[in-house]
């Protein structure tokens, strides 16, 4: 027999990380919504991949999906134990956190907002959160960008940031007060009026919560005629 061999491994918090996201069945609710992956797909599952991207985000502080395989590569041990099952870095590729995300991102079906609601129904009923008030909160972001069209969320829109130079996409949240949960999230091309948008945000509240009956806070944008009448003919306040 030879020489057993040593490895250490920083591993820190990525248990936890681990532990915290599969209480919430992030992984089951994408496996869910997504399905089985294709017959070429070996390895750990849709959700379980949106896993190890959520860690290594929250961990890193980043979004982007190309340095995940080389530090999954570098916590494998943790991973597998983490998740049950044998994990390899090329579980982890960019390609293969791009398919998930794109399924995700998809138009038709939109199986992000679908993912979004059933966690939203999950954390409420889980935590018997509050649900008497909800808030809808909207702001603009300016970007250095320069797409090859002008298709897709970076439009030159009115900047709040006296920056009409730069390309613009707002981003919505709707959150359960008091606990400041978000619940209903999207990202919008800059060039849109923002009181149209406050109705959708509204119905996401509605279908995630499960009931219109509850007290809307926002900004002064949205309490526009039309969207007042339409949250009082809803049931909502």
């Amino acid at each position: 027999m030879g020489q057993p061999t040593t490895s250490s491994e920083r591993i820190a918090e990525l248990p936890v990380l681990i532990y915290w996201l599969k209480q919430m069945r992030v992984d089951v609710i994408i496996d869910t919504v997504l399905g089985p992956p294709p017959g070429n797909w070996d390895g750990v599952s849709y959700g379980e991949v949106a896993l190890v991207f959520l860690a290594h985000m929250v961990r890193r502080c980043t979004h982007f999906p190309s340095p995940v395989e080389a530090w999954a590569a570098q916590q494998l041990p943790s991973l597998s134990q983490a998740l049950g099952k044998p994990v390899r870095a090329q579980d982890c590729t960019d390609d293969r956190l791009a398919g998930v995300l794109s399924k995700l991102g998809a138009e038709q079906p939109r199986a992000g907002d679908t993912s979004e609601a059933e966690l939203g129904h999950h954390l409420i009923r889980a935590y018997a959160l509050p649900t008497e008030t909800a808030r809808i909160d909207r702001t603009s972001v300016a970007v250095h960008h320069q797409p090859p069209d002008e298709e897709g969320l970076m439009r030159f829109g009115y900047s709040k940031d006296h920056r009409p130079d730069l390309r613009q996409f707002k981003a919505r949240l709707g959150t359960l007060d008091p606990v400041g949960l978000p619940v209903a999230t999207a990202t919008l091309s800059g060039e849109q009026a923002d009181d149209p948008q406050y109705l959708p945000a509204w119905e996401r509240l509605v279908a995630t919560i499960g009931r219109p009956d509850f007290l809307l806070v926002g900004e002064c944008q949205w309490a526009s005629l039309e969207n007042r009448a339409r949250i009082h003919q809803g049931g909502g306040y």
